[in-house]
């Protein structure tokens, strides 16, 4: 369920992830997007989905401080059209030297049959390719299997099952908003299979399991801060990286110009899922 959240940073994608880490921090492991909800909100808002002082909070959550005034003097909110259309350029511009895309951003909008909603509403959210405006039920299992559907085709089949379950879903529900991130690259420089060893993998403070995890020595980027340090790994399309944040209490060796780090045997996938019941 979401709820609101003291936020300090004026940044979106820093402020989502201080929200995330105060509701989520102590529960263990946990996956936060914020492009998914970046877009998925920007395509509400420039779909004309939420109306009055809804609108306007999250159009200012969106722009931030300094262009906020846009969201009271601007009912077409310019600069969330602006941001979302920037996105889907990225998006579409993502391809290997091949010509393959490697990123894939989908929307879904899952309605109530019982729901009156604007038509308006419905065509404009649609209209980008690859998001879509569902109906179902949901006090049946069709709501169920068509978000399963739905999920398992927007993630290539990486996600094939969402729900696990037809109770994940309260029989009440009207509408369900969902956004899928597909990305499918390979690293500049791959790991080298024989490489692999199983090792410690923090869960928790407490808690340590051993995984497999790939072993390289290379150059890396390589930032340092006081209490933590990052390490990036470019992909084939040098636009993206793996980024991994090291806090400084948990570094027991020297880190040089030549790194070597073990990086899990993952492929981070996410989408996001937040339901309104009646």
């Amino acid at each position: 369920m979401c709820g609101p959240k003291v936020i300090t940073h004026d940044d979106f994608n820093a402020g989502f992830f201080e929200a995330s880490l105060k509701a989520y921090g102590n529960t263990g492991n946990y996956v936060a997007s914020p492009l998914s909800v970046l877009v998925l909100m920007s395509a509400l808002l420039a779909a004309k989905g939420p109306q009055g002082n809804t609108a306007k909070e999250i159009c200012e959550a969106i722009v931030g401080k300094e262009k906020q005034k846009t969201c009271i003097n601007d009912p077409h909110y310019k600069e969330v059209v602006r941001l979302l259309e920037k996105i889907r350029t990225g998006v579409e511009t993502a391809r290997s030297p091949e010509g393959k895309s490697v990123l894939r951003l989908s929307n879904a909008v899952f309605i109530e049959k019982s729901l009156s909603v604007n038509d308006q509403f419905v065509r404009n959210f649609a209209c980008f390719q690859g998001d879509k405006v569902m109906r179902t039920l949901f006090n049946t299992s069709d709501a169920y299997e068509e978000i399963n559907k739905w999920a398992n085709t927007a993630t290539d089949g990486l996600i094939p099952e969402y729900l696990k379950s037809e109770d994940e879903l309260s029989r009440d529900t009207l509408l369900v908003l969902l956004n899928a991130i597909t990305f499918m690259d390979n690293w500049a420089k791959p790991f080298e299979t024989e490489k692999t060893w199983n090792r410690d993998f923090r869960l928790s403070r407490k808690e340590t399991i051993q995984v497999p995890m790939m072993s390289s020595e290379e150059d890396l980027i390589y930032i340092e801060e006081d209490d933590f340090k990052v390490l990036a790994k470019s992909f084939a399309v040098r636009k993206f990286y793996q980024q991994s944040k090291i806090e400084q209490k948990n570094i027991n060796q020297i880190l040089n110009i030549k790194i070597q780090i073990f990086m899990l045997l993952i492929l981070e996938r996410a989408i996001q899922l937040c339901h309104f019941p009646a």
